[in-house]
């Protein structure tokens, strides 16, 4: 980024204690049924911030539940493909 002429601004990390006080917020929001963007709000960072800090929560073993199986979407075209394979033929 520096190359192409933008200095961004230096923010330093987060104390032990910050980031302490971060994960026991979460850990009391998160079964309560705070969405990402509540505990973002109350944490001041970013809906970003909030779901990497979900994300290295559960990576270290957290107990953090995930709230709905990820979404089906239709596939109509794999789903054709995968019935041709079946039958031994190719999309063509």
């Amino acid at each position: 980024m520096r190359a192409a002429g933008w200095d961004l601004p230096h923010r330093p990390a987060a104390s032990a204690q910050e980031l302490a006080r971060r994960e026991k917020t979460l850990l009391r929001m998160w079964p309560a049924g705070a969405s990402y963007q509540e505990i973002a709000d109350e944490l001041g960072m970013t809906l970003a911030g909030a779901a990497g800090l979900v994300a290295r929560l559960r990576a270290r073993g957290a107990d953090l539940p995930r709230r709905r199986a990820p979404a089906q979407r239709d596939a109509p075209k794999r789903d054709r493909v995968l019935e041709l394979w079946a039958d031994g033929r190719t999309l063509a």
